[in-house]
């Protein structure tokens, strides 16, 4: 019954990480559980560790999964998870934000499953592969003028990965190749699944390339690792006409 385990494959359709805090966050997950073979099995509860390329950084409690020839769905309780090691999550979540494909790995899980009136203690681990944030592609959709150098930006960010996270409000730069800060802006940001679209209202700080423009993230109202997480956002924007006329004037 090992080869039930060892064969199948998990396809993430959600993760959605809320509630952030110094020493946890919320997590609740969906997947799609496949190739476990042609016999239904059930696999009793357990708990695993989450393990990103820089070790474990937390422990996810697994529900019963009843599973089918042809697939089945479940969904993980959303659940606190107590972060274990923060240099271990804080990589996890750059690869969640930054790159194209992103590698988690459930092991050490503990459980049993029942087939054909059998049941057989086994050993769990499962290398989850997704598609990360990749940037995310950024683009400012639209400018108001608010007067005295302050403006309202329409952003929306094209988000690929099946992950969604909760930001609080954070605050982000405008900056040209040599660091300039050109504006800041800032507003909540709960980064969803697709394309997000969200405001937020900002100010002029000072004259740059305007044609070599980054969206950086700098700090967030929240007291918790997305301190830390928002500043690996590093987006490449292009400005509106209403954005430059406002930098230029």
């Amino acid at each position: 019954m090992q080869g039930i385990t060892t064969l199948s494959k998990l396809e993430v359709l959600h993760i959605r990480i809320t509630n952030p805090t110094q020493t946890q966050f919320n997590m609740f997950i969906q997947v799609k559980v496949l190739n476990t073979g042609p016999v239904a099995a059930t696999m009793a509860p357990m708990t695993v560790d989450m393990i990103g390329a820089k070790g474990i950084f937390g422990k996810l409690e697994l529900p019963e999964v009843k599973t089918k020839s042809s697939g089945v769905v479940v969904d993980v309780p959303d659940q606190v998870i107590e972060i274990l090691d923060m240099d271990s999550f804080l990589a996890f979540v750059h690869s969640i934000q930054t790159d194209e494909k992103v590698s988690l790995i459930l092991d050490n899980g503990k459980t049993t499953i029942k087939a054909l009136g059998l049941t057989a203690n086994v050993n769990y681990k499962k290398k989850v592969d997704f598609l990360g944030m990749n940037g995310p592609k950024t683009d400012i959709l639209k400018t108001e003028d608010l007067g005295d150098g302050k403006f309202k930006n329409t952003m929306k960010m094209e988000n690929p990965s099946p992950v969604e996270i909760e930001l609080g409000t954070p605050s982000f730069v405008f900056k040209d190749p040599t660091g300039a800060v050109i504006a800041e802006q800032s507003g909540k940001v709960h980064i969803t699944r697709g394309d997000y679209v969200y405001d937020v209202t900002g100010s002029v700080k000072g004259k740059g390339d305007t044609s070599n423009v980054v969206l950086t993230g700098i700090d967030t109202d929240q007291d918790a690792w997305t301190k830390k997480t928002v500043q690996f956002f590093e987006m490449p924007v292009t400005l509106t006409q209403g954005l430059l006329t406002l930098a230029t004037a």
